[in-house]
């Protein structure tokens, strides 16, 4: 059975999310159609497989681009490489509670280092999370 996250601690999920989005954080890092590319930029899938032992993020992702979206996507692929896919919209799905496996109620509010530390670039840049 491949490892799926369930028993690991919520600051391991966390940690796993916030790597995750240190790869993407900004639109320089972000690429489409190439899990990784030669100049270091990453996909979604990509720099979740980059981080060791963050695999079991995929189903939260899936989750999380679906809140964002309002679209059901099979892959995460799919919602990376759509013509309309943006950095920010990307950047929304990573900072979502369910992209980290966590219910609204478990008081992850998007407060994490890297989360802080996206939402500051992202203001400075003019970005705006819904």
């Amino acid at each position: 059975m491949p490892f799926d996250g369930v028993g690991l601690p919520i600051d391991d999920r966390v940690s796993k999310i916030d790597q995750v989005i240190n790869l993407l954080a900004t639109p320089t890092r972000w690429c489409k159609a190439q899990f990784k590319t030669r100049d270091g930029r990453y996909c979604i899938r990509g720099a979740i497989m980059a981080v060791e032992g963050a695999d079991f993020l995929k189903r939260f992702m899936l989750q999380a681009i679906r809140e964002v979206t309002g679209k059901r996507y099979l892959r995460i692929e799919s919602f990376n490489d759509h013509p309309y896919t943006r950095h920010a919209q990307v950047l929304r799905v990573l900072m979502r509670p369910s992209a980290c496996g966590q219910s609204l109620g478990s008081g992850h509010d998007g407060g994490t280092r890297a989360c802080r530390l996206v939402r500051t670039a992202a203001g400075l840049a003019g970005y705006y999370f819904a």
